[in-house]
């Protein structure tokens, strides 16, 4: 594996603009290495390489590859496709996607160059508790949620998988997932059984759309009061929108806020029929954290803002 100096002068190849300055920014415990750099012309962008280890340990990339088709080669084959679907609603900037490079002979994995953004980032998954922000946020979210199509899977899909597909996709990565890092866990196991026999799939999938499968606070930059930017692009899928709004309900401050924006074009739907399988999923991904029935439960109750 090259390190941080040998990176930055492929990069720099690359662009064709020397390296003045290179950051390592983001958190170390993060799946990508992502700098900030700045060039001789005065340009100032962010590189991000997946780290290759992530598909081996990380339940929820394994996860996105097995619904998705999104793994460390499509995520980043994919950002100009991403980027250019964001770039078309005129709520919060969107980088610029300068280079991708799906193959280098002496890297181990691709990486992608995208502007620099100016903005505050913010850790905790929460987003902050501004209300301007989160009508916002809620805008941005449902301008997307109105772009539909035809099925679930990723933007480079010459043709996407049906919904019909959908739900017995997921239960079967989910029980994949259960059994690699939770094995012995039979009430978590029981759980996933109740749950995926009961549940249709036009309760937990409306319309296809552009969504955010893990989208957090994090992802964003900040302003003051406001979004300054979206910075994390790589974990944009075409899915049903109830799963966005699922992860996104968990991490809001201002609820009605959100709504307001939300609904300035499209109507909030009513989350009791999705909610918990969505949670579900969500909790899967955290094995580390090892289980605890009173966790648990306190997982799947938190932060119940709607109906």
């Amino acid at each position: 594996m090259v390190d941080d100096q040998q990176f930055a002068r492929i990069v720099s190849q690359a662009l064709n603009d020397s390296i003045t300055a290179v950051q390592p920014i983001g958190v170390a415990y993060g799946s990508n290495r992502v700098y900030k750099i700045e060039t001789a012309s005065g340009q100032r962008y962010v590189v991000k390489q997946p780290k290759q280890v992530r598909e081996s340990f990380s339940p929820f990339w394994q996860q996105l590859d097995k619904i998705f088709g999104i793994n460390s080669t499509t995520q980043i084959t994919a950002l100009q496709d991403v980027a250019a679907c964001l770039q078309k609603q005129p709520i919060v900037p969107v980088p610029q996607v300068i280079h991708v490079e799906p193959h280098d002979s002496l890297l181990d994995a691709p990486y992608g160059v995208v502007t620099y953004l100016e903005g505050t980032g913010h850790e905790p998954d929460e987003f902050p508790a501004e209300e301007e922000l989160h009508y916002q946020l809620g805008q941005y979210v449902g301008y997307l949620h109105t772009q539909s199509y035809s099925g679930y899977g990723n933007v480079l899909m010459e043709r996407l998988q049906p919904k019909t597909d959908f739900l017995p996709t997921v239960v079967e990565s989910m029980r994949r997932t259960l059994k690699t890092f939770w094995g012995d866990q039979a009430e978590l196991h029981n759980y996933l059984d109740e749950l995926a026999s009961t549940i249709e799939t036009n309760a937990i999938f409306s319309t296809a759309n552009l969504i955010m499968v893990d989208i957090s606070a994090n992802q964003f930059v900040y302003d003051n009061n406001r979004i300054a930017g979206v910075v994390d692009l790589d974990a944009y899928v075409i899915g049903p929108r109830e799963w966005e709004l699922s992860i996104l309900e968990m991490g809001i401050t201002k609820p009605t806020a959100f709504q307001q924006g939300y609904e300035c074009y499209t109507v909030l739907p009513t989350f009791a029929p999705f909610r918990a399988f969505y949670r579900l999923w969500s909790y899967f991904n955290e094995p580390d954290h090892g289980y605890d029935a009173e966790h648990f439960a306190q997982f799947m109750q938190h932060a119940i803002h709607f109906a």
